[in-house]
């Protein structure tokens, strides 16, 4: 074990070892030097920093061939990066906004680099470049939400102007992206302008599943009857759901379902 002194000299230091001018130095007890110069080490990466107690931090590095593992695990993780950033730029420019592959490749590389020996310095950066990009994904993700959840409510409006002389009830699939929050506001605004119109209505899910929701108006024939009338289409998709009388929800996985069944049981129900 030897004593190393930074900043005085450490002949002065054992001469006068008492002395309270050797607080402002650092005199430590140290279980090397390894190497009798840096040149030997060949590289050097820092690769973690760690706060020890207050106003004590604990580096660990690596060198040699661990030293340059390291450089190349940074570099792989900033070229993946690189990539990804491209890709959102991409699509960005082509206003295709369908983006959650890069989402989980996002996270992926989040858990990598987390797990990665690398640089100390480099992991926050990339940390740092991480954070822009997801919450750029996540915007992005909203305002597709957003546009599907009109498409879906203009194709729920022109459905319902041209049944509502004849029919008592809708029956659509809603295309991607409404989910129950939007189903709700979707029902209640169809209602106010149709209320003589019921509905069971269906869409695809980002998670793999399928929404069906069933609502009907308070003064309508089927009134309190959305969850058996949400039960009835459900049945040819084996799905489960309920609610309240005039809302009711399910989800089915959505891997090829029968739609023309759920379609035909819910436009020949009736309340027993």
């Amino acid at each position: 074990v030897r004593v190393v002194a930074a900043g005085c000299d450490l002949d002065q230091v054992l001469r006068d070892p008492a002395s309270p001018r050797w607080h402002d130095y650092s005199i430590e007890l140290c279980g090397g030097t390894h190497v009798p110069d840096a040149s030997r080490a060949e590289a050097f990466v820092v690769v973690e920093e760690t706060a020890v107690a207050k106003g004590i931090r604990r580096i660990e590095a690596v060198t040699r061939d661990h030293a340059r593992a390291a450089r190349a695990a940074g570099r792989a993780l900033g070229a993946r990066l690189d990539h990804l950033e491209r890709q959102a730029s991409d699509r960005a420019r082509a206003d295709d906004d369908d983006d959650d592959d890069l989402a989980d490749a996002v996270k992926q590389l989040r858990a990598d680099l987390d797990a990665a020996v690398c640089s100390a310095a480099l992991k926050p950066r990339l940390r740092a470049r991480l954070d822009d990009l997801g919450k750029t994904l996540v915007a992005r993700q909203k305002r597709r939400r957003a546009r599907l959840v009109a498409l879906a409510a203009g194709r729920l409006a022109d459905a319902a102007d041209a049944a509502a002389p004849t029919a008592d009830r809708l029956v659509i699939d809603l295309g991607p992206g409404v989910d129950a929050k939007a189903a709700a506001t979707m029902a209640n605004n169809l209602h106010a302008s149709h209320p003589a119109l019921a509905l069971l209505a269906v869409s695809r899910q980002d998670t793999g599943k399928l929404l069906v929701f069933a609502s009907v108006p308070g003064d309508h024939p089927l009134a309190g009857a959305a969850p058996a009338l949400l039960k009835a289409a459900l049945q040819p998709l084996n799905g489960k759901g309920g609610g309240k009388p005039n809302f009711a929800q399910g989800s089915v996985n959505d891997d090829q379902p029968d739609l023309d069944a759920a379609f035909s049981a819910a436009t020949l129900f009736q309340p027993e």
